[in-house]
């Protein structure tokens, strides 16, 4: 009994989101995790194949390269690309990889688990944590044993003419008795499923080409001392088309978009992106008496460069305005910590940090018109005439320290408080403004658009452990984002200004529980968020220039409600089920603001009131050595709003309607280390949008990917 009761249960999983390593369902944390397993036995290489699973996280459809993720409704439209921060924070191990706006999509290839917080941990993570954070923690090199594996796949996509081939893999090596470097490799080259129309005609244009490797070495310097060195290299080549029709706006409210047939998705315009990262990161552990001491150092490079044709926003016809962007980022960071190593028998346990973070970004642009000479906006546009030729350099430095003390009053009830004050410094330099749509920008050239902010953020998180099965926390925290400088705005005829950080709060209640000898695991949580001084990005585009001003327009309010249930129902069938209700609005707004902006009540952008997961986890004997496994996985994503209220002074709100997906997985292993499956992802080819702009001259929009299937085929050694 006792033997069949192990083989039933939920293995335990072990986190480190609090700097500790402690068990999931002993963290007082709203959290989910996929382990590495997990991730291999669903096909999972990337963030977009797994977030929206996750109860109350959304991402919005970017398409290699690109995931704008929320947590929580934290957001004001249906994507970054609006020129606003992003509002979580995505980490690779200890070290930061989101970049100003979006999340890098680093390939999740030899990954030991992903960890979800959601909620705000501005104490320690600081900056554009507001919504929570998204960390990838990678397998370690290990001195025990030469180990590895390799996997690849050929498959295909409904309403695509060609195939998707990909091949990874990771290499384990021991050099010595304290010494180990772990090496991992992958490329992947997936066919498109959407045709461009026009002139520029192109049949499955939406194609990806993604390489990358990491190298990762650990030498245990004694028993009390490791170092720990990464790098990651990473390219991904790749189209974006966006499926567009003439539109105009009938009403000021949102308007609701019915899916069309998409039997033959084709698009007028085309975004080509280039995406290269490059990082560095290094740790040092150290364990002494009372504390561990853990000092870090990253150097890391962001470069991205997008190519696509603006004639649509200058309402031009027959010609093309093809802009290319370039963003040169570069970021530098250390950060010490000092956690203390009692065994909670003491009264008391703390951490003490401090963090430093030095961000570059060089930016130039250029909008060229191409073919037929036209007016835009009475603008004479000729055959090369630049609409925009700019360079701008930004940069951002944080000083911040940090610290959390935890008071255990009993064995069941602990207090933690938690405390983080940061110096944030934004800056931003206009090179070169020559274009005629960088009139907002020309006059600021040699003009000082430096902003400084001291933040504090705070925690306070009580816990109580009713039982070995039952732990219930109440908690209260802060998170922030940093605020900037605005261009002046040509239009309106407004100097220079300055916008600050906006901050939130969230209160929370929740629970963790463990039934049936751990076979049954049911956690829920319910949440109100009290967000302050939020930043909206609007852009605005006319005749002498073309400027996004970011600007603290008010209150929202959020309110919410997670579950998420997992059942060993029996030795070889495994249920899962999670859910989240949510609803955001405006409840307050600046003088300044206009109703066709935002008005009191609006309901917020970029996520789904309702959301839901299941999956079903089959595993058993076949044969001796050899063992089935059949993995359902269905997803409903709620409708979406795109942007605040009327959506401002170009972009339009609509609605972007529900949809559902269903993956299933079918696969054999064999004891020798050989494995192979059958998938079939969105088997019922549920085509709905994952992504939709509103403007007065059209609407555009991406999808989701039809049906693919394909054969999965690995070796493990």
């Amino acid at each position: 009994g006792e033997a069949a009761t192990s083989q039933s249960a939920i293995d335990e999983i072990v986190v480190t989101a609090t700097k500790r390593e402690t068990s999931l369902q002993d963290t007082a944390l709203s959290i989910n995790v996929l382990t590495g397993q997990d991730l291999e036995d669903r096909g999972i290489t990337n963030v977009n194949d797994f977030i929206n699973t996750i109860p109350g996280v959304s991402v919005s459809g970017g398409g290699p390269g690109v995931a704008d993720i929320k947590v929580r409704g934290v957001g004001t439209s249906n994507a970054t690309a609006d020129g606003s921060r992003g509002t979580t924070a995505t980490y690779l191990d200890e070290f930061a990889l989101s970049s100003v706006t979006s999340t890098r999509d680093i390939r999740l290839i030899d990954v030991e688990r992903i960890e979800v917080v959601k909620g705000p941990q501005g104490t320690l993570y600081g900056k554009s944590a507001m919504g929570g954070i998204v960390r990838y923690i990678t397998s370690k090199p290990s001195t025990d044993a030469t180990t590895g594996k390799v996997s690849s796949y050929l498959s295909n996509t409904a309403d695509s003419d060609g195939l998707n081939y990909g091949v990874n893999g990771h290499l384990n090596i021991p050099l010595a008795d304290n010494l180990a470097v772990r090496l991992v490799g992958y490329h992947y080259d997936n066919d498109g499923f959407v045709d461009i129309a026009g002139a520029f005609a192109k049949e499955d244009a939406d194609t990806e080409d993604t390489s990358g490797a990491r190298l990762s070495v650990r030498w245990n310097i004694s028993d009390t001392s490791t170092l720990d060195f990464t790098y990651v290299n990473q390219r991904i080549d790749s189209a974006v088309p966006v499926i567009s029709e003439t539109f105009a706006l009938t009403s000021a409210g949102p308007v609701t978009i019915q899916p069309a047939d998409f039997a033959d998705p084709s698009a007028q315009n085309n975004i080509e992106w280039l995406f290269k990262d490059e990082y560095f990161n290094a740790k040092l552990d150290m364990e002494f008496d009372a504390f561990d001491l853990s000092v870090m150092a990253s150097d890391k490079e962001f470069f991205s460069e997008r190519y696509v044709d603006q004639g649509g926003y200058l309402n031009l016809s027959e010609s093309h305005a093809f802009q290319r962007l370039t963003s040169d980022m570069g970021t530098t960071s250390f950060e010490a910590r000092l956690v203390s190593t009692n065994d909670g028998s003491d009264f008391v346990d703390w951490i003490v940090g401090v963090w430093y973070e030095d961000f570059e970004d060089e930016k130039p642009e250029t909008i060229v018109h191409i073919g037929p000479d036209a007016t835009p906006f009475g603008i004479p546009a000729t055959e090369g005439f630049l609409y925009r030729d700019a360079y701008s350099f930004n940069s951002s430095e944080e000083l911040a320290i940090y610290g959390e003390l935890s008071l255990h009053f009993s064995e069941q009830a602990t207090l933690t408080l938690g405390f983080r004050r940061a110096d944030v410094e934004v800056d931003r330099d206009i090179i070169r403004a020559n274009g005629v749509l960088d009139g907002a920008d020309a006059p600021l050239i040699g003009v000082d658009q430096l902003t400084q902010e001291d933040v504090n953020t705070y925690k306070v998180n009580f816990e109580y452990q009713a039982s070995d099965d039952v732990l219930l926390y109440a908690q209260a925290t802060s998170g922030y984002r940093a605020g900037g400088f605005n261009p002046a705005d040509p239009l309106a005829g407004t100097p220079p200004t300055s916008f600050e950080s906006d901050t939130l709060w969230n209160y929370e209640f929740g629970a963790k529980t463990s039934w049936l000898d751990n076979r049954l695991v049911a956690n829920a949580s319910v949440y109100f968020i009290d967000w302050s001084d939020i930043q909206m990005s609007t852009q605005f585009v006319g005749s002498n220039g073309a400027v996004t001003i970011t600007d603290n327009v008010g209150e929202a309010e959020i309110t919410g409600f997670e579950f998420e249930l997992d059942y060993r129902a029996t030795e070889y069938l495994t249920l899962g089920l999670g859910a989240s209700l949510l609803d955001g609005e405006i409840t307050a707004l600046g003088p300044e603001v206009l109703p066709t902006t935002a008005s009191l009540g609006d309901r917020l952008p970029g996520s789904a009131e309702e959301t839901h997961s299941l999956y079903i986890d089959y595993v058993r004997p076949l044969d001796e050595g050899m063992d089935l496994s059949v993995r359902l996985t269905q997803q409903y994503i709620g409708d979406r709003l795109t942007a605040l209220g009327a959506g401002g002074s170009v972009q339009g709100a609509t609605i972007i309607p529900s949809f559902d997906t269903t993956d299933l997985r079918i696969g054999i292993t064999h004891e020798n280390g050989i494995e192979a499956s059958f998938f079939v992802n969105n088997m019922f080819n549920n085509i709905s949008y994952t992504w939709v702009e509103t403007m007065p001259q059209f609407t555009r929009w991406r999808i989701t990917q039809p049906k693919v299937m394909g054969l999965n085929i690995g070796y493990t050694f």
